[in-house]
């Protein structure tokens, strides 16, 4: 059987493979991104006991990813993924809480060029809690999963991998939430939108920024909304 591994592995030989792969689903899904909120690096700040690629959410992030939850109403999300960055955990943190779903981490939603592989287990298990036990079952198999010196095409297929897999993961009618990062941003809305761009494609995109695009069969993708950062303004 073909698997996606496969395809993520011919990919460089063969881009039409992975992409003939990406057609034949035929589903509707809707992929709702987000940046995540205000980390102290935006505001270029450090914090002890964090990593450099890793810098938390400062407090009017905190106050972003609250923001965040009240955009969605119990039942109206079938999945969380974030990368596995803490910035993007708790950014989705209190929505996961709300709705009461646990948050997937995926080291491929990391950003662009990140030289570790994720954040320290103990900053999840106080920080994000409700992505910790995909954190606890995944680490062990990243440790050698880092970006750093990454190309522009491998920027590329790691966002048709992302697609690919999560499109064989959900079924017809799933909306998903997607935590990842500013210049990855990019990389995933050329994918999901399938625009002939160029490579080095990048996309305004601001902290806790929504941009929903719903992937439907037969028919071109519809974007319902891009960089929406309305559920900041509600009181």
């Amino acid at each position: 059987m073909f698997t996606l591994e496969d395809a993520f592995f011919l990919y460089y030989n063969d881009k039409r493979i992975i992409m003939r792969c990406i057609a034949m689903i035929k589903k509707n899904i809707e992929f709702i991104l987000v940046r995540h909120a205000q980390s102290m690096q935006n505001i270029g700040r450090a914090l002890s006991g964090f990593h450099a690629d890793d810098a938390p959410l400062t407090e009017e992030g905190m106050r972003q990813a609250a923001a965040l939850a009240n955009r969605f109403s119990e039942g109206s999300l079938t999945s969380i993924y974030s990368s596995t960055l803490i910035r993007t955990c708790q950014t989705v943190q209190p929505t996961a809480e709300k709705l009461l779903l646990p948050v997937n981490v995926l080291p491929e939603l990391m950003e662009v060029g990140t030289v570790i592989c994720g954040t320290d287990l103990s900053n999840i298990r106080s920080l994000a809690p409700a992505a910790y036990e995909s954190a606890r079952m995944l680490f062990g198999n990243i440790i050698s999963y880092t970006l750093e010196n990454e190309t522009t095409s491998h920027c590329v297929s790691r966002a048709e991998y992302v697609l690919q897999m999560l499109m064989e993961r959900h079924n017809e009618g799933d909306r998903i939430l997607i935590a990842t990062h500013g210049a990855f941003f990019g990389y995933l809305l050329r994918c999901l939108l399938g625009l002939e761009l160029p490579e080095p494609f990048s996309w305004q995109v601001n902290n806790c920024a929504v941009t929903d695009i719903l992937i439907r069969p037969d028919r071109n993708p519809l974007l319902i909304c891009s960089n929406d950062q309305s559920h900041l303004y509600i009181s």
